[in-house]
Formats: C-alpha cells, structure tokens, sequence
C-alpha cells in the first residue's frame, strides 16, 4: 500500500507539473494557495481592462508534508501528499462590475475523516463550488457579496485565506495627499467553516498607506472583530481554544467555547524596494482578546521577515515568520493550518522559494512549533509546489 501511494503521490505531482508548464503568465497580485505572506490589496482601484469579458484564472498546490507528532507526545508521526487545484472564471460586465465562480478540487493521501481529528481546513478529495460572489466598484468604493476569500487584512495567525467567507463587506478607499490613503471597511460573514458552522462574525478596520511604491511603502491596520453563536460551530473546530481540549482542566467533550472573542487587532508592513532582486518586507501583527478570562491568555503575535521577490523565473525569496498565540487570542477554527496547534502555541516557520516558470514556485518551509504547556518542540516539514494566479 505505502508503494501504491507513492506512486499516486507522483502521477498525481507529474500531471500537475505537466499542467504548470503549460500555464502562462498570470496577472499581478497573485493570491497565494496556502502560506506566504498575506495578501495586501490596495481596494477601490481601477482593474486594467480585459479584452474579453470573461477572464479564467487558477491556482494550484502540489505538497509533500511530514508531521513528527512522536516528538511532542506518544503519538505516531504523519506522512501525507495532498494536490490542489482551484479554477475560477469571471465576467467583467464593465471596469466596475464583476462576477466571479471558483471551484475547488483536492485529491490527498488522507482520507476525507481524518481531515478534522488533523486540524485540517480542507477536505482532502473531492471537488466543491469555493467561491461564488458579486463585485461592484462604484466610485472609490468596494463592495462584494456572496461567497469570497477573505476582504479585510489579516495574517494566517488570525485567517486562513483557503477559508472562504459567506456574507458582505465593503470598503471606502480616500486619498490622502498624492502618496497615502485611507481604507475604511466593514464586512458580516455567515459559518464560514464546513461541518454546518453557523457563527456569525462582524469586524470593521481601518488601514492607512503611505510612501512611494517605487522605494519604500508602508501600511497600517486596525480592526475590531467580534465573533458570535460560536456554540453552532462543530466541537472539532474547539481545536485549543478552552475547554475543548482533552488536556484542559475541565474538559467535558463537545462543550462549547468557554470564552466570548472580542478582538483588537494591529497589523503594520513596511517594504523596502531598494534593491529591485531583493525587496524587503516586515510585518507584525498583534491580536488581543477583550474578553477573554485570564488575561494571560489573551494575546497572539505574529512577526514575519521575507527577502527577495516572487513571480518570475530565477526569482529567489527567504521566509521567517514567528508565532506566540496565547490559548484565547483567536478562534483557532479559522487560521491557519500550516502549523500544526491553532492556538496556545509558540513556534517559527522558515524557508524560501524559487521561481521555476512564471508564477510557479517551489517552495520548501519547515515549522517548529512548541505547544505552551510542553517543553518539546513538534516539528513540521512542508514542500510544496506552487502556481498562484
């Protein structure tokens, strides 16, 4: 069986690739499949005009993945491949209105049970509607609809950008001065998650950009998240939030959250373009939980330094991104899951990404991540092949 898999795991890897080197080039701003840095869009701006209506974009995810749970508890480690591929296809009615369909297809070493008990977001085969979303921008306003990656700005400790939102945002873009704007904006989202998630979630930020584009940029956001009905969202998705985890004082199964979650969130970037191969970008993000019990479990940071650029080929680009996120700084039924604990962690993931064809990458990352309550590290080994839009 182990010989089977692996050679499903490189059929499946060679199509992919074969597909990959057909691909052209895509367009700027690629939103990654998993991982990387968050996606930091300047909302309100006018798209360049297609030459057709319709416009067909995808992405796609080739991993290899090695979890040595044995090293942090009696627990036998984990060896998986998983290939992902998310078409989408969108009509520009005008530079000012647009709809757009993506569709999501997995095809993985996991069976499709084991995707919750190994914190997963995804499922790992199959093939589902992703997204499916209306977009109107009139004026210097932004407003989607629908079903859609996640508008407002975060980092993976906060959202995983592979879970989609159901609901409506909008935003409001002002110039300041010739250089700097002003992005105010405000979304309401429906369960995002699968398993019959029924939270509700309203946040608003407010985000002020500043400097030349050209040489040195930088960016700051506020924003205040507030999540409710939690105690509809499945009991696997508790993850370490208190108390359901089993080794929490106090863990009855399937309780619901014992904490309310009212966020404050500030996340600030700042790049520098002087060297056109090798930009630099630092990011750090700080998330407080206003209701939480105990104030030393409220808080979450994330830090993250990245050199070099993405996109074309020879393009070189290395990573460290550092987590401390306290047992009830966020909902950990949301972010990310490159790591392998969702929150009451500690931990970095390193690495670096070479651009193989136009918005391809291969990219290798490992993760070591200590639970707060243990003195050993779990460390996780990611190598993944990458086509962004």
């Amino acid at each position: 069986m182990r010989r089977l898999s692996r050679l499903a795991c490189l059929a499946a890897a060679a199509g992919v690739a074969a597909a990959l080197a057909a691909a052209g080039p895509e367009s700027a701003g690629a939103e990654e499949v998993s991982g990387g840095a968050p996606p930091i869009e300047a909302v309100g701006s006018d798209a360049a005009p297609s030459p057709s209506p319709f416009e067909f974009r995808w992405d796609a995810l080739v991993r290899y993945d090695v979890l040595e749970l044995s090293k942090q508890a009696p627990a036998a480690d984990i060896h998986r491949w998983r290939v992902e591929a998310r078409p989408e296809l969108d009509w520009n009615a005008s530079g000012r209105f647009r709809l757009g369909v993506r569709l999501v297809g997995d095809l993985g070493s996991d069976a499709n049970a084991t995707n919750l008990v190994r914190l997963d977001n995804y499922r790992s085969n199959g093939v589902a509607l992703d997204r499916a979303y209306l977009e109107a921008r009139p004026g210097p306003f932004l407003i989607r609809a629908g079903q859609f990656g996640m508008p407002l700005r975060t980092t993976e400790m906060f959202w995983d950008r592979d879970v989609q939102v159901l609901g409506a945002s909008g935003a409001w873009r002002i110039p300041v001065g010739a250089m700097s704007a002003v992005t105010v904006a405000a979304g309401f989202f429906y369960g995002p998650q699968r398993q019959r998630d029924q939270s509700h979630i309203a946040a608003g930020q407010v985000t002020w950009e500043t400097g030349d584009p050209g040489s040195t940029a930088f960016d700051w956001s506020e924003s205040y998240w507030r999540f409710t009905h939690l105690d509809r969202t499945g009991s696997a998705y508790l993850r370490q939030n208190d108390p359901g985890y089993p080794s929490l004082p106090g863990y009855v199964s399937n309780s619901p959250y014992a904490n309310d979650f009212r966020i404050v969130d500030s996340l600030a970037r700042v790049r520098f373009f002087g060297s056109r191969r090798f930009p630099v970008s630092l990011s750090l993000d700080w998330a407080r939980n206003l209701a939480a019990d105990q104030a030393e479990y409220r808080d979450g940071v994330e830090a993250a330094l990245r050199i070099g650029r993405e996109g074309a080929p020879g393009d070189i680009q290395v990573f460290d991104v550092y987590q401390y996120v306290d047992r009830d700084a966020v909902v950990g039924a949301y972010n990310t899951d490159d790591w392998w604990f969702h929150t009451w962690y500690v931990g970095h993931r390193v690495g670096f990404s070479i651009t193989v064809m136009p918005q391809v990458e291969l990219r290798p990352s490992v993760v070591f991540q200590r639970r707060q309550d243990r003195g050993h590290y779990l460390n996780r080994y990611l190598l993944d092949l990458v086509k962004t839009f």
